[in-house]
């Protein structure tokens, strides 16, 4: 459940591959090789898709967040959940509104600074995200013992920055408590921006 896209995010990305394929034909004859005009072709269309893959439904997105979008879909499986809160909930940059979308932010910025920074970039941010997840997920009486439990368990874990933890378990096991709290509070709660908060 690392990062999901939205159906449009997903046109996109199609589009920036399939002009880059097209560019890539184009390049075949300077290039005298076609293996390295699409070669060159696919470089550029992935880049167009990454460009374009996230792009054009943040304001939807936002002004889908700030409009209070109704209640989350949660009775579906986890995935179509958290996809739902990912797509409605999280913005493109900066802290969500809500915190249902607050609480998957921050799950998917530990996962990523620590798979792929190995926890370099360590510093108060991540203190104040494990904070968050601990205050919402281990107090909530709503969410079974047994969730609050887990989500102590593995944010204790996370705290041992020094050791990042690479493997997705941990952070599938967050965003399945993350679910559980969606199913316990399906309208979305509205938070303010933590001001001391820079990721």
């Amino acid at each position: 459940m690392k990062v999901i896209q939205s159906p449009g995010s997903r046109t996109r990305i199609l589009c920036g591959l399939l002009v880059g394929a097209g560019i890539g034909a184009a390049l075949s004859v300077p290039f005298v090789s076609v293996g390295i005009g699409v070669g060159v072709g696919a470089g550029i269309g992935l880049l167009v898709a990454l460009v374009l893959g996230r792009g054009d439904d943040t304001g939807e997105r936002q002004a889908a967040s700030a409009a209070s979008p109704g209640t989350i879909p949660v009775g579906g499986d986890a995935a179509e959940t958290a996809g739902w809160v990912w797509n409605e909930l999280v913005p493109k940059s900066g802290q969500s509104d809500t915190v249902q979308g607050e609480l998957l932010r921050a799950i998917e910025k530990l996962r990523w600074e620590a798979q792929n920074n190995g926890n370099v970039n360590w510093d108060v941010g991540f203190e104040r995200l494990l904070g968050f997840l601990e205050a919402e997920l281990t107090g909530d009486a709503a969410l079974a013992e047994s969730d609050r439990v887990a989500a102590s368990d593995d944010v204790g874990r996370l705290r041992e920055h020094a050791d990042p933890y690479l493997e997705d378990d941990l952070y599938d096991r967050l965003t399945d408590v993350l679910v559980a709290y969606c199913r316990a509070h399906p309208e979305p709660i509205a938070r303010a921006a933590d001001p001391e908060l820079d990721r």
